[in-house]
């Protein structure tokens, strides 16, 4: 299923939640992501939930295996968007 998301989909659900999700919530994901938070744990379960929610939210409807493949991927791009100079 992963196949059926364009690089158009990914970049909009890149800019949705770079405009969604609390700034402290992004700048978790880019702290983690430079390497000052290095709990993995901490940060896949701090906001798997939270991203997988505002996607469904921002009608990017697609299927929990989907979610699950992408957050992460969706996250970083989102947060370095806003943070990275």
């Amino acid at each position: 299923m992963l196949h059926l998301i364009t690089e158009e989909d990914i970049e909009q659900a890149v800019d949705y939640l770079a405009n969604t999700l609390p700034k402290e919530t992004l700048e978790y994901a880019y702290d983690h992501i430079e390497g000052s938070q290095p709990n993995h744990i901490l940060f896949h379960f701090g906001i798997k939930d939270r991203v997988k929610c505002a996607l469904k939210e921002g009608d990017f409807d697609w299927n929990d295996d989907i979610h699950d493949d992408l957050w992460e991927r969706l996250t970083h791009k989102a947060a370095q968007q806003i943070f990275k100079k």
